[in-house]
């Protein structure tokens, strides 16, 4: 974004201000006890700033954050509410030879977590199934349906594991207090608990007083959980229910495993935390950063040979490549096929990798081509009054036939990142509405969408995502557009009265201010310390004013800007990618010995053999 262009070109302004959008995450001066600190010496106070606005003011902050991980770090299991219950009915499913049905989602975290469970109880020795949803056909979760034909086709299984799934199954819950015969359940689940799912819960530990429990969640949201860090993925919940297991296990059967079993995982843990959009602190940061190591030298075939595919001359990873390479080509095979196309890969089952790699690529290359027209089109719909609904609505929520059902999610994603205000989009079918919503911080989506619970036949997720499902109670009932439109009406008065107009203004968020003085391949290297980064752990970013422009370049088809910039007497280069044609055009307006302010991030980039820095642009100022 460009703002304020005056005549006054080549007047220095040594009080250049900054736009009301930059916003600077905090602004604490260094404490004076981290200052003198001998073992923080060796770090600039650029970078002691930057640690100091993130929260980390103290020394003994400061070294956890930053000191190497190990596997003593991580949180006890059991700390997490029926763990040992969960733990005791899988080891005498191993002990008595049961078959077990392990039920996932078919997002790349429910596919971890399946092989991650399924994977473990076939080293046990156990017959076991997978079985991952058609997100079109079943839609998401475990459902009575699925219980019925099991019992049918399957009368000898007699435990079902539900993974990343199964705390929001309240109908599940309450078909298994009043039927006997089916299997028992547990469910391995990281996502927020409703009020239905909540009391159906609780009526089943009352019922279940002088009996066995056949319903367990096994959950770090739950309301007694004493385990200290809520935020893991559905694959760490189900690695901490296998690690509890092991615990558990006779002696003699822990001899299958091997002492790096348990770590082995910690690759596709940091895929599974990072795509699913955990956030990158406390015990996350732990996994991502271990598992990020062992992504180097991994030894699952699968995954293995998907790295060498898409990023054949990577030796090192980052969390960018897990969310944005790895990560949405295991998510593809569910949203446009089928998800047991990327479990296969990962499990080594067939062994038919290249032929799986091909299809999972071919599927990621259809979502993009599908997103984007899709996208395209409701910015070109003139149904929609864009300023009308983020002035007066402060939510989008929208429906349409013509919608791929997988894929509303990341539409609804970008939309939002275009829009700044709430989104929820529903794929309309014969008499019912199937939607995904995703949120802007600040308004917390799962809890206001808790408010209207009794209008959705299924409702799950976290504050900045949720799935939902309207449909009649009955099948014959025509009243799915009366039902959308109160749906619709009762968010958005909810969102107008929650949402103020500043929430819905794009903002920039900065860690500090510096000039170029500071800039350096030290700072750098300090900086890259933080990583992994992500939700909640941002790339730390700068701005920088009284930038003079010495030379200024379109390139590659005016898509990407290049600047040498000139401040403090040192000169830098600096990009901004992506242009947009508002952007565009105004850029073009600047000329050389230009004065502007600059926010940034730093970054290493390497040409011919040579590596230099570079300040990334994210937005600029002129005035």
């Amino acid at each position: 974004m460009l703002h304020g262009i005056t005549n006054s070109r080549n007047i220095k302004n040594k009080m250049a201000c900054i736009p009301e959008h930059w916003k600077q995450i905090s602004s604490k001066p260094v404490p004076e006890d981290i200052q003198k600190s001998i073992r923080l010496s060796k770090y600039s106070q650029t970078f002691l700033k930057i640690l100091v606005n993130r929260d980390l003011d103290t020394e003994e902050k400061i070294l956890k954050f930053l000191i190497k991980i190990s596997p003593s770090d991580l949180n006890d299991p059991f700390l997490i509410p029926h763990m040992d219950m969960a733990a005791r009915r899988i080891i005498k499913a191993i002990d008595m030879k049961e078959k077990i049905v392990v039920f996932g989602d078919y997002d790349a975290d429910g596919i971890i977590s399946s092989h991650i469970v399924s994977g473990f109880l076939k080293k046990c020795g156990l017959d076991v199934d997978v079985h991952i949803p058609d997100r079109i056909e079943e839609g998401y979760d475990i459902n009575v349906e699925f219980l019925k034909r099991i019992r049918k086709e399957k009368p000898d299984v007699s435990l079902v594991i539900c993974v990343d799934c199964g705390t929001n199954s309240s109908e599940v819950m309450r078909f298994i207090n009043e039927n006997v015969g089916y299997p028992d359940v547990i469910a391995a689940d990281h996502h927020i608990m409703n009020d239905d799912s909540h009391n159906a819960y609780r009526e089943f530990f009352k019922i279940s007083k002088t009996k066995a429990i056949r319903y367990l969640i096994i959950n770090p949201h739950l309301d007694n959980s004493r385990y200290p860090f809520k935020d893991l993925s559905g694959a760490a919940v189900s690695f901490k229910l296998v690690n509890a297991v092991l615990v558990k296990m006779d002696k003699k059967l822990k001899e299958d495993f091997s002492k790096d079993y348990l770590t082995s995982f910690m690759d596709l843990l940091a895929i599974s935390t990072v795509t699913d959009l955990m956030p990158l602190t406390g015990e996350n940061r732990l996994i991502v950063r271990w598992g990020l190591k062992i992504l180097e030298k991994t030894k699952n075939k699968g995954l293995k040979l998907l790295l060498e595919n898409v990023l054949p001359d990577k030796k090192e990873y980052s969390s960018y490549d897990l969310g944005f390479v790895i990560g949405p080509r295991l998510n593809a095979s569910g949203r446009i096929e089928n998800a047991m196309d990327s479990f296969e890969l990962i499990d080594n089952k067939f062994c038919r990798h290249d032929e799986i790699i091909a299809k999972i690529n071919t599927s990621n290359d259809r979502r993009k081509r599908i997103q984007e027209n899709i996208i395209e089109k409701i910015f070109n719909d003139k149904k929609y009054d864009f300023e009308d609904i983020k002035r007066n609505k402060k939510i989008l929520i929208a429906k349409s036939p013509e919608w791929h059902e997988g894929l509303i999610g990341l539409i609804a994603s970008e939309l939002v990142k275009k829009l700044h205000i709430p989104v929820i989009l529903f794929k309309e079918e014969k008499n019912s509405l199937r939607g995904s919503g995703r949120s802007i911080e600040g308004f917390d989506l799962f809890r206001h969408l808790n408010k209207v619970a009794d209008m959705f036949d299924k409702f799950g997720g976290h504050k900045m995502a949720c799935g939902l499902t309207i449909k009649p109670e009955d099948e014959n009932d025509n009243d799915i557009e009366i039902m959308f439109n109160s749906f619709k009406k009762k968010m958005e008065d909810i969102a107008v009265k929650n949402i103020d107009d500043a929430q819905i203004k794009k903002k920039f968020k900065y860690d500090c201010e510096i000039d170029f003085t500071e800039i350096s391949q030290g700072l750098h290297k300090e900086l890259k310390e933080l990583e992994p980064f992500g939700m909640c752990n941002p790339r730390p970013t700068m701005i920088t004013r009284n930038c003079q422009v010495k030379e200024i370049k379109f390139l590659k088809g005016s898509r990407h800007l290049q600047l040498m910039l000139c401040q403090t007497d040192i000169m830098l280069r600096a990009v901004r990618f992506n242009l947009d044609c508002d952007s565009l055009d105004n850029l073009k307006r600047i000329k050389k010995d230009d004065y502007i302010s600059i926010l940034y991030y730093l970054d290493e980039n390497f040409y011919n053999g040579v590596s230099y820095l570079q300040l990334v642009i994210l937005d600029l100022f002129y005035k």
